[in-house]
């Protein structure tokens, strides 16, 4: 039996099926029950288009193992850029083995460039070899290359590549009905009207929330916690980083609309504590209220946008809808903001951009308006964003493909194909929008202007933002009068 281990390094092999034994099947069936399961693996199978031997018809087959969808590659016209896309999801996906079905039907050009790209990405090259072609012309490809010519057999490969045991569905307790009372009451409307277990289930939750708004408190001022230091930090310093904490962190990953109320309800009692008001009009986000409250960049859009292959498209899409916000801003993203993990993007230098005329959205405590406006407050490039682990390769392949070709730090993440010289902000909102139509999505802040829809036309233009989505407002509390109305905290929370 073949060890990989013994192997020092990822290289090229072949697996010699010329007898058409049934082991090589069954592995590769099990393969693809994970890929139909969506379960995680670093395997990914190729099956090349029968009798093209073209590089183009190679990166297309490339791509639609990946999962993009085969029409909407027709749709995208890839041409030749398919194998770039294919190169730079790759790098994104974190594949780390390249089984080649058919490998014999493919000419010797097309093996040597699966041979240079597995190379180049650190991966291991299975080349599945399953006719009666001679292996002479290959095992020498392998050879030049700089590897050994490594042959092993069909029944090897589930000692060689283990396969994970496919995902199982979760199947967690539903939540029961939760009552409809503001956060003043809230808690105990819950004790008073859920059974004991599921109370104290829901009040796992709702504790462990104030927990972490009054720790996020205590790091923007460590001496939050001392007796002496209260009144709490103001809403004009802190609120650009708190809407991003409650969007990123706190509020916004919460899977569950009745999960994302109990969560919802403890961040306001929590934050009326430091002279916060989180006001939430329910009845203007119609039936269902609570399930408008986690984030819009689900685990399945992300799934449905990885289906795409532009990488700035689906990138610029994926950021549209975590901030609920139109593409308008992201040409101030630069390609050093990308972390290399792709899981976070940082501020932007200092740049000047005309602010938009929206709606106020932060309070002074006798109702006037502050200085801090929608525009200034939920601008895409005016905090740090934090990408959900579930839609970091769809940012991490463009930013594959911004490295292929030669983008500096200082150079915009997001380019205007047509004319690099321009802001790219009018062609990412169109693409923007075409591809929340293939998802059947419609999202409001991509409407067009004037938008057809309600009170939207001839009346004060709608603010775009997480917070206005939610139908939640911010407001600053008068602090000395909230200071000596509630006790401080006692303890920072572990």
């Amino acid at each position: 039996m073949t060890d990989r281990r013994l192997w020092p390094h990822p290289q090229p092999v072949i697996v010699d099926d010329r007898h058409h034994l049934k082991a090589a099947q069954r592995y590769l069936y099990r393969l693809g029950t994970l890929q139909r399961t969506d379960t995680p693996c670093p395997r990914l199978l190729v099956r090349p288009t029968p009798g093209a031997g073209d590089e183009l018809t190679l990166g297309l087959d490339l791509l639609a193992a990946l999962g993009k969808n085969p029409e909407g590659l027709r749709r995208d016209k890839i041409g030749g850029a398919g194998w770039e896309l294919a190169r730079a999801w790759l790098t994104a996906t974190g594949i780390t083995d390249l089984l080649i079905d058919r490998a014999n039907t493919l000419p010797t050009g097309r093996i040597t460039d699966l041979i240079a790209l597995a190379d180049e990405l650190g991966m291991w090259l299975w080349l599945i070899w399953s006719g009666d072609e001679h292996l002479g012309p290959t095992m020498k490809l392998i050879v030049d290359a700089g590897y050994p010519d490594q042959v092993i057999r069909p029944q090897d490969l589930p000692d060689v590549l283990p396969l994970p045991a496919p995902a199982r569905p979760d199947h967690a307790e539903p939540w029961p009905a939760l009552p409809a009372a503001d956060f003043t009451t809230f808690r105990a409307a819950c004790r008073r009207h859920l059974s004991p277990r599921a109370f104290a289930r829901a009040d796992e939750l709702y504790c462990g929330a104030v927990g972490r708004v009054h720790a996020w408190m205590a790091d923007r001022d460590p001496r939050l916690y001392d007796w002496l230091a209260l009144p709490s930090p103001a809403l004009i310093d802190i609120g650009t980083d708190l809407i991003g904490w409650l969007r990123d962190t706190h509020l916004g990953p919460t899977a569950e609309p009745a999960a994302a109320l109990i969560v919802l309800r403890a961040t306001q009692a929590a934050l009326f504590r430091h002279a916060i008001l989180l006001r939430w009009t329910p009845a203007a986000l119609g039936p269902a209220p609570a399930a408008r409250l986690p984030g819009d960049l689900t685990p399945a859009r992300a799934r449905d946008l990885a289906a795409l292959a532009p990488t700035d498209h689906v990138a610029a899409t994926a950021l549209s809808l975590h901030l609920n916000l139109p593409p308008t801003h992201f040409g101030c993203f630069r390609y050093g903001d990308l972390a290399a993990d792709a899981s976070h993007l940082a501020v932007p230098p200092p740049h000047p951009h005309p602010p938009s005329p929206q709606s106020k959205l932060f309070y002074a405590p006798n109702g006037a308006p502050t200085t801090l406006t929608v525009a200034d407050g939920e601008l895409a490039c005016q905090g740090p964003i934090l990408i959900p682990p579930h839609a970091r390769h769809l940012l991490a392949a463009h930013q594959a493909l911004r490295h292929r070709q030669n983008a500096g730090d200082d150079q915009p993440l997001f380019l205007n194909d047509h004319d690099p010289a321009r802001n790219p902000a009018a062609l990412l909102l169109e693409r923007t929008i075409r591809t929340c139509g293939r998802l059947n999505l419609n999202p409001p802040w991509l409407h067009r202007d004037p938008c057809k829809y309600g009170a939207d036309v001839g009346l004060t233009p709608r603010s775009y933002g997480w917070l206005n989505e939610r139908a939640l407002v911010l407001r600053q509390l008068d602090r000395d009068l909230i200071a000596r109305l509630t006790s401080p905290p006692v303890g920072r929370p572990s």
